[in-house]
């Protein structure tokens, strides 16, 4: 269940000057329906209601009330007081009968972003019924002086200065039901949301705004954090806040919070049934599944949509999926929402690599000749994560003149990094802080990158020449001064035992966190020349501190206790050299994994290339592409960099462009996901007393033409248990992920060769069935040179048709004068290729 309301009494959205802590307290004390009742009756019995018809109050005309929706500050429903200065705390709707008088809505005022006063209610403070059949209303405002007095907890209604009165129109609806589709492309850092055409009377694409209040003034927002935060645990109910609610509860909690802050769900996305123990403000405890948590934020995006943006009810959903998990995603996304939402199926939804290119196709397509269009390669670097995806494209006509065309559409995805993204970056940066606080304060001077790490042309041949180990020895010095750094500003919180040095150790982890997030986002902006911050410049500082009384850290003193730091940056300065020699390894050791360079050559680089996600806004990353792809190729066919937010809207963008041509019939689409690489290898781990030097089997490889190869393991019947390992096919030497495969010793099922493959077939993949087959035939089906009975256990794997998995099979070969028999003891058993515990920077182990 997740709450939806708004505080009563708040604060005005400027305010001049500072509040104290009693002050803030006074204005979070809200006025109930029941209050402001009261408050009327004397009111108007006291004769203390002013009525303004003069227009030096005015209301919005005809603002709409729409049944079991708010009124929020994105709605049309505002004031203009010239002459008036209002309490902003409390306000009230109040329905006219005769001559009695009752209170139909219940709230308090808010300015937007541009300073607009606006009315808001919350949903459970608007009484429906009375909109229903009535129309006209007053609007009860207090003056600025009232606040001391009706922040009071004993409100003393006979001190309340003079109230007043306008008159005003407001007009109900039904929550109506839309026909478009909701897109949302739900991100590790970042989510978004939109829509075409329910706005406006065009087909124009809407992307729907998030409130965001988590820096003092309102701002609306085109994107909405990825991030959960648990409020309250009560009754076996949970109440969370979301996105930029979550941000500002964690930052009034100075990043020193005792409830549980989760970011990164997206991650677990392959691990829904998994549990999480939380904690609330009271330090309530409980244990909630991973797919809860998830539903809850999707369920916050969807209802901000509904009823704080479009004020329609969706009944379809379209995500973009991650291109390499798109059916899993897909299936997932159905079970979250079965029977409250359609969820387009996979073959009817784009992937992210390809809803970004989309519009590229789409605003060609009336242009472009029949015949396929050149290929396009598209990496996607988000918060979390890294993916390189191919789409070919088919532009044909249907047949009469006057036919929508046909744009039949192949994608598949390439390759790509789980683990890497923006976050990675940002934890660079966080590191280098550290770093050249720590050095300050034992050398009384700053420290350049230029000192631990080597230059461009040293990384680059390094990292040619020894790959992995390369990239490691060049960030070698950096790991050993954060180690050193850690002593003085620990970060670690999950190391520690004591509950207070745990609180202001991962105080000093977020702390630092938002301040790197910041000074990479002022280095990256688009249309900022930025080549340098000075800590000392009031400034360039506050791009990152938040706010003064915010800017300490906790440092470690000669004891080893944890002390207050006040101004940790005084003295410091970080360059735009700084920043590309910390992250240009990171970035071109990115590439060497993921990009094909053998089949751009083979094609001569002839494809258009997209850069997209917020993290390729980094000039790196294009840069150090012209090290695989000639710079020519790039530039002539790249993109231009669009505003900050934009690499993000690009996918969303391209979602609602296909579902929009798709809906109004513009053309006849055909999908079709290409069969996607084995990246990695399956190998079984041999444990051989008598041959320690024993090398590993692989049990599933992919050769370099695209075929693969299969083998058969044998194991004796008393074996019980083996271990497999995954690696990395283009890093052999780098263990991805592994896992114990336990024997079934005890139940059988006699089965035959087509039996078996009839259970092979629906998994796999058609392009590998084939190569499965004959293989298996040939190792199961060999016979025992001796008479004597034999049984053995063959243990193998297929490759999943998603292509990031295998299944793993345990069979029984009896072999008995000759004739063979053949039995299942165990399968398909589905393991992913990559461990459900992906890596995370918010563990507090780092």
């Amino acid at each position: 269940m997740i709450k939806q309301g708004f505080t009563l009494s708040i604060p005005q959205a400027k305010a001049p000057a500072k509040k104290t802590k009693e002050e803030k307290q006074e204005d979070n004390v809200p006025l109930t329906k029941m209050d402001l009742q009261r408050l009327y009756e004397t009111l108007k019995k006291s004769a203390k209601c002013k009525i303004i018809d003069d227009g030096a109050i005015q209301v919005s005309d005809s603002p709409i009330v729409v049944d079991r929706l708010p009124i929020g500050v994105q709605d049309d429903f505002c004031l203009e007081s010239e002459d008036y200065s209002l309490y902003f705390g409390a306000a009230a709707l109040i329905g006219l009968d005769g001559e009695h008088g009752e209170v139909v809505a219940s709230g308090h005022l808010e300015k937007d972003a541009d300073d607009e006063i606006h009315l808001v209610f919350a949903a459970d403070d608007i009484d429906y019924d009375f909109f229903r059949s009535h129309t006209q209303c007053q609007v009860l405002l207090f003056s600025r002086e009232a606040a001391a007095v009706l922040n009071q907890k004993n409100l003393n209604p006979d001190k309340v200065p003079e109230a007043y009165l306008v008159t005003c129109y407001v007009y109900f609806q039904e929550m109506e039901k839309t026909d478009r589709t909701l897109c949302i492309d739900f991100g590790t850092s970042n989510t978004t949301a939109g829509s075409y055409g329910i706005l406006s009377d065009d087909d124009s694409i809407e992307i729907v705004k998030f409130i965001d209040k988590s820096n003092g003034a309102m701002a609306e927002r085109r994107m909405v954090p990825t991030i959960v935060y648990v409020q309250k645990i009560e009754d076996k109910k949970i109440t969370y806040l979301f996105g930029y609610e979550a941000l500002q509860k964690v930052r009034e909690k100075d990043y020193c919070t005792t409830a549980s802050v989760f970011y990164e769900i997206k991650r677990w996305i392959n691990d829904l049934d998994s549990e999480e123990e939380i904690y609330d403000e009271q330090g309530r405890r409980g244990k909630v599944q991973h797919k809860e948590i998830i539903k809850a934020y999707l369920d916050f995006v969807i209802h901000t949509a509904e009823e704080k943006f479009f004020k329609k009810k969706f009944e379809r959903i379209h995500f973009t999926a991650p291109v390499k998990l798109k059916d899993s995603f897909i299936n997932a996304m159905k079970g979250l929402f079965n029977g409250e939402y359609t969820v387009l199926r996979s073959s009817s939804s784009l992937d992210e690599g390809i809803a970004i290119v989309y519009q590229f196709i789409a605003n060609k397509l009336n242009n472009l000749e029949s015949g396929k269009g050149l290929p396009i390669m598209i990496s996607d670097c988000g918060g979390g994560t890294t993916d390189l995806a191919r789409c070919d494209y088919t532009i044909s006509q249907n047949g009469a003149a006057g036919s929508c065309p046909r744009l039949e559409i192949k994608t598949g995805f390439e390759n790509g990094d789980s683990n890497f993204g923006g976050n990675n970056l940002t934890f660079r940066i966080l590191q280098m802080l550290k770093i050249k606080m720590a050095y300050h304060q034992v050398h009384q001077k700053d420290i350049s990158m230029k000192e631990l790490i080597m230059d461009e042309n040293a990384i680059l041949n390094l990292i040619d020449d020894e790959r992995k180990a390369g990239w490691e020895k060049i960030y070698q010095n950096v790991e050993n001064a954060y180690a050193e750094a850690e002593k003085l500003i620990p970060t670690r919180f999950a190391e520690e035992r004591m509950r207070t040095d745990k609180l202001y150790v991962k105080r000093n982890f977020y702390y630092l966190w938002q301040m790197a997030e910041a000074y990479k986002k002022s280095f990256y902006q688009t249309q900022k020349d930025r080549v340098s911050l000075d800590f000392d410049n009031e400034k360039d500082l506050e791009v990152g501190i938040g706010t003064q009384d915010m800017y300490y850290l906790y440092w470690r003193n000669e004891k080893g206790k944890l002390e207050k730091k006040e101004k940790p940056l005084e003295g410091l300065r970080i360059t735009i050299t700084d920043i590309e020699r910390l992250l240009y390894a990171d970035i071109y050791y990115l590439w060497t994994r993921v990009l094909p360079v053998d089949d751009l050559e083979r094609e001569t680089y002839n494809f258009n290339y997209r850069l997209s996600g917020q993290s390729c806004k980094i000039d790196l990353f294009a840069q150090l592409l012209k090290e695989f792809i000639p710079g020519r190729c790039l530039r002539s066919k790249g993109d231009k960099k669009g505003d900050d937010e934009q690499l993000k809207l690009d996918c969303l963008e391209g979602s609602i462009r296909y579902n929009m041509d798709k809906d109004e019939g513009r053309f006849e689409p055909v999908i079709q996901s290409l069969t996607p690489k084995l990246l990695y290898d399956l190998m079984l781990v041999r444990k051989d007393a008598a041959h320690p030097q024993a090398e590993d089997i692989p049990l599933l490889h992919r050769n370099d033409d695209g075929s693969i190869e299969l083998h058969v393991a044998f194991f004796p019947t008393t074996a019980s248990r083996s271990l497999f390992q995954v690696r990395k096919r283009e890093e052999p030497d780098e263990i991805v992920n592994f896992f114990d495969f336990a024997f079934n010793r005890s139940d059988t099922k006699d089965i035959t060769y087509d039996g078996l493959f009839s259970l092979i077939k629906g998994d796999v993949c058609d392009d590998y069935y084939e190569a499965i087959e004959s293989t298996l035939r040939r190792q199961l089906g060999r016979t025992a040179t001796d008479s004597e009975k034999h049984e053995e256990y063959g243990i193998f794997a297929v490759p999943a048709k998603d292509g990031y998995g295998v299944y793993l099979f345990q069979v029984r070969r009896i072999n008995d004068q000759g004739i063979q028999e053949l039995r299942l003891q165990k399968g398909p058993c589905y393991y992913s290729f990559e461990s459900d515990s992906l890596m995370t920077f918010f563990d507090g182990k780092r």
